[in-house]
Order: C-alpha cells, then structure tokens, then sequence
C-alpha cells in the first residue's frame, strides 16, 4: 500500500481534512470547498475505496493512540446505500465520535445540500476549537 495522498488545498487557516470512503475522488468536495476555504484550509482528499476497505476490512477500527482531532459521522436521511439505521459498526467507533443525519441527503451530501455539509463541518470543527485538549 502506498502512503503517498493526493490531495488539493484551498484557503488560510486551520487545518481541516475531508474523507469519503467510497470511489469517488476529491472533485467531489467541490462543492463545499470555497465555503469551508473561508474559515480553514480545505483540503479535499478521497484515498480510494478499494485501498481502505483492503487496510480496513478484517480488522476494524483498532485502538492505538486516541483519536484527538474531531470526527463527525454523516449520514444522508435518503441514502440508500449507506443507512444509518443498518450500520453494524457504530457502536465500535472510537469514543467522541458522533453521528448525524443530514435531511433531504443522499449517499453524495456535499453534492445534495452543499451547504447543509458546510454547515455541519464548521460548526463541528468550532465546538471542537471550544473543547479541552485531550491527550
């Protein structure tokens, strides 16, 4: 496996990460990215599906060092490839995880309502600028 990743970065200040864990590739932030670049420096990166579900698929989310950076979990309300209500993992997510569903959103949110995914985010990543840092 390679550890190289492409990636593309748009606009000044923190850091924020966008993963899909399916097929597509990073065009489909699109989107979302000139909102979020107003606050953070997007960066917009799909690793590929076939290469996470191979690392991933036996063993799961396996617990190392905490997870510091926030983590948000967004499911689509009209998604009917990924339910939440059918996910067998969530109760396996490392703690501070949380899960949300995005009205009116299909398996593609951030090409459904890109500004409902905007909105998730920042206000995701200002909860967590609030929060102590946990080590």
């Amino acid at each position: 496996m390679s550890s190289s990743l492409a990636y593309t970065r748009s606009g000044a200040g923190a850091p924020l990460v966008l993963l899909h864990g399916i097929g597509l590739n990073r065009s489909s932030w699109n989107p979302v990215v000139p909102t979020l670049a107003q606050h953070f420096a997007a960066m917009g990166t799909c690793p590929g599906f076939e290469a996470t579900l191979a690392a991933t698929a036996r063993q799961g989310y396996r617990a190392t060092a905490p997870i510091t950076a926030p983590v948000k979990l967004a499911f689509g309300s009209r998604d009917v490839l990924l339910l939440r209500g059918q996910s067998r993992h969530l109760d396996q997510l490392p703690p501070g995880i949380q899960a949300e569903t995005l009205p009116r959103c299909g398996h593609v949110p951030m090409a459904d309502d890109p500004g409902a995914v905007a909105e998730l985010i920042t206000r995701t990543a200002a909860r967590a600028a609030q929060a102590p840092v946990v080590r």
